[in-house]
């Protein structure tokens, strides 16, 4: 009879127990990547031969995210006073532009997603602007959602071009950083980049493919399994990135 009461007992502790999300990320104070300045302004065409490029180190994406992507995927970081320039290499890939509308389908299309933090402060950023998650989309349109939790354009911030080169797509971004004060609809002053500031930085490659209905995504950063999906509401996963000339 014991027995049964213990069982009955772990039952009920069990459908008792809490399947709230795991608290924000604590981002550690000490680790980041060093970004170099590029002294000539790279231009914004999808060429991985700008001079703004040269002696800039190939990163891998390599951190699976969800599914398993069989495409290599590379990128480089350089900054100027005025932008993040980030550039991206998927190899054996070719992209086609949807005629959807974005706003509707953009979570369903193969994009860049990139997310940035400005002031490196981490925190939920769900319902407010102290940082950013632009989904990038082939056809040029910028995504993100706003402060009532909607899909909105953010075409303005972000100047992307994407180059065919063989089997290989080089896609190059200009990224305008603005701090945690932005606010939708009204004007806003982009942030000047300096020697020695950090900032929160991912890059994500998210793939769907039609024929399956499946969906990889490629991360720049390992993910904790209890915070997998997090990334998009919780900025102390993103990344830490240090400007250096």
């Amino acid at each position: 009879m014991r027995f049964l009461y213990l069982l009955i007992f772990l039952g009920l502790s069990a459908c008792n127990q809490k399947t709230s999300k795991p608290d924000l990320f604590e981002k550690s104070n000490t680790d980041y990547q060093p970004v170099k300045r590029s002294l000539i302004t790279p231009n914004i065409d999808g060429s991985p031969n700008d001079i703004a490029w040269k002696n800039k180190n190939w990163i891998p994406l390599d951190n699976d995210w969800e599914g398993k992507n069989k495409n290599s995927v590379r990128y480089k970081l350089t900054w100027t006073p005025d932008a993040l320039y980030i550039l991206v290499v998927i190899e054996n890939l070719k992209l086609e532009r949807s005629l959807n509308n974005p706003l509707s389908t953009f979570e369903n299309q193969s994009r860049l997603i990139l997310y940035i933090d400005e002031n490196n402060s981490g925190g939920n950023y769900a319902n407010d602007h102290s940082a950013f998650s632009y989904h990038t989309l082939v056809d040029g349109f910028i995504l993100d959602y706003n402060t009532l939790g909607q899909p909105a354009f953010y075409n303005n911030h972000i100047d992307s071009e994407i180059k065919q080169s063989d089997s290989n797509l080089y896609w190059e971004i200009r990224l305008t950083v603005f701090d945690e004060s932005y606010c939708d609809n009204l004007p806003n002053e982009a942030v000047k980049l300096i020697k020695n500031k950090k900032m929160g930085f991912a890059i994500a490659y998210s793939s769907t493919d039609a024929s399956t209905n499946s969906k990889t995504i490629l991360g720049s950063i390992e993910i904790p399994e209890d915070y997998k999906n997090q990334i998009e509401y919780d900025s102390g996963l993103f990344g830490t990135i240090m400007l250096v000339e």
